[in-house]
């Protein structure tokens, strides 16, 4: 498996579900980012750069039932999210 993989569009049109694994350095390795999560306020969908000093994509690896991230499971995102 390829750690950027897309779901099959159903019959019904419906969205394709986004699958990235964290990088092999960070705080989170190697695991799968949650979409979507919530950042100040936001829903984000893709990886963001809010927030890191060197500018860097990271994800959620964990969020709650209302999908708010918690601020401490989080990775920096492969090069091929």
């Amino acid at each position: 498996m390829s750690t950027l993989d897309f779901a099959d569009i159903n019959n019904s049109n419906q969205k394709v579900v986004k699958k990235c694994q964290t990088a092999d350095y960070g705080p989170q390795r190697n695991v799968l980012c949650k979409f979507p999560f919530k950042y100040k306020n936001i829903l984000r969908n893709d990886c963001i750069s809010d927030d890191d000093p060197e500018g860097k994509q990271w994800c959620a690896t964990e969020v709650d039932a209302n999908l708010e991230f918690s601020g401490i499971n989080w990775g920096y995102c492969s090069n091929s999210c």
